[in-house]
């Protein structure tokens, strides 16, 4: 099909979310980080030479990045939705599971990066 040079709608949409979901993981990973530095913070015992090494975190950060991360997730729960319909439709059976794969590996890490937060 001839498009004179540009996209057609459904490879710009699915760009689109690609670069969406792309952005979701990256603040996901970020908003992991934040986490783990608050686990350290918890964890490490208080007016010793580690604490005094380590950032110190407000409380209502914790529920400020809980929240983000939340939202987040249940939108990237969507985008991946609406990948799997796309790619059904698009690709043959056996790029279909290869896609499939891939897509439960992306579910699984988020799932992971989730569990790991809370």
């Amino acid at each position: 099909m001839n498009t004179n040079g540009r996209t057609p709608t459904d490879e710009r949409n699915m760009a689109s979310s690609f670069a969406g979901l792309t952005h979701d993981v990256i603040e996901l990973a970020e908003l992991q980080a934040q986490l783990f530095t608050v686990g350290a913070v918890l964890a490490t015992p208080r007016d010793t030479k580690a604490d005094r090494q380590i950032p110190h975190v407000q409380p209502d950060w914790v529920a400020a990045m809980e929240s983000r991360m939340d939202a987040r997730f249940a939108e990237l729960r969507t985008d991946l939705a609406e990948l799997r319909a796309w790619t059904s439709e698009k690709f043959a059976s056996q790029t279909r599971w290869f896609m499939a794969s891939q897509l439960v590996l992306v579910v699984a890490t988020i799932g992971s990066i989730t569990t790991i937060a809370h």
